[in-house]
């Protein structure tokens, strides 16, 4: 299973927000899109239209490959990948790819100016928070914004909208919170990865009046401003169904897990040892080989 994403890697990526890890990334180039994206896959799981078949991760977060296909179709999405962390919160991230007519050719061929009102127009129709221009080696409309889920949960959204070879591509990344500096370390190290395979022979038409209200009518319907929700849930039930110890001894929701905060169940009472600003501190009488076993202090 993938190492959990403990608090010091917050503290870690907020001293290294300008110079990210990537010694452990993996680039995947992802078929039937103009896309490459860089992951760091110790700490991520990535799943792709193309590694879905026989890959042992699928089972290992209990998705099965009909569920996966199923949200790839239904969101236009070629990449669904997630990092979790121990407090029960994640980053979402899936790259999608929407084949519209938006009468341009790559949105790096625009103009800041003209960039911030695709954003500007987007976040009217969207009910967007803040809208901004990102640039790297290519051009973003970026949005923030929160969503309510097909699961009633609040979803912080996070996008990078972008045109290459006239097709729209949108990496939209959701969490259950907001992105404070640590998420936005990893956000941005994954957006500056990014690479397209720009076809320099389509040209860009003469950009007009009219042009332009056709590519922000259409780049207004292919954006996002959506949560995907669904799949996330499977996910984090399999994820939190491994992550227990066999529950022996232990009254329901007894979680002691190494590095996990501890939790106590409405009429217990914490057992000496516990050291709520450090975490958890096994008590005396936790048996690890034998699940979590109840210490003679934990009582009603």
């Amino acid at each position: 299973m993938k190492r959990m994403v403990f608090a010091l890697l917050s503290v870690i990526l907020c001293i290294l927000v300008v110079a990210p890890v990537t010694a452990y990334a993996a680039t995947y180039g992802i078929s039937d899109t103009d896309i490459t994206v860089t992951v760091d896959d110790t700490q991520w799981y990535v799943f792709t239209r193309d590694n879905l078949e026989n890959n042992p991760e699928m089972e290992e977060v209990g998705v099965s490959v009909q569920q996966m296909r199923s949200v790839f179709d239904l969101n236009d999405a070629y990449m669904d990948a997630f990092v979790s962390y121990n407090d029960g919160d994640y980053i979402e991230l899936f790259v999608i790819k929407r084949v519209v007519d938006v009468g341009a050719a790559n949105l790096s061929n625009y103009t800041d100016e003209e960039v911030l009102d695709l954003g500007k127009v987007i976040s009217e129709e969207k009910d967007v928070d803040d809208y901004s221009v990102y640039q790297n080696e290519y051009k973003f409309v970026k949005l923030i914004s929160r969503d309510k889920g097909p699961d009633n949960n609040t979803y912080y959204l996070c996008e990078y909208i972008t045109i290459v070879n006239r097709d729209v591509y949108i990496l939209k990344f959701q969490s259950l919170s907001e992105f404070g500096a640590a998420k936005s370390a990893q956000i941005k190290s994954i957006v500056d990865s990014v690479k397209f395979n720009v076809d320099t022979s389509i040209k860009e038409e003469a950009k007009r009046d009219s042009d332009k209200s056709v590519l922000i009518g259409t780049l207004v319907g292919a954006a996002g401003g959506a949560a995907i929700g669904g799949i996330f849930g499977l996910i984090n039930k399999a994820l939190s169904r491994k992550k227990k110890k066999p529950d022996t001894n232990a009254p329901d929701n007894y979680a002691l897990l190494n590095g996990e905060p501890y939790t106590a169940p409405d009429g217990f009472v914490k057992p000496e040892g516990y050291d709520e600003s450090a975490g958890c501190v096994k008590p005396e009488g936790y048996i690890e080989s034998e699940g979590c076993v109840r210490p003679d202090e934990y009582s009603k």
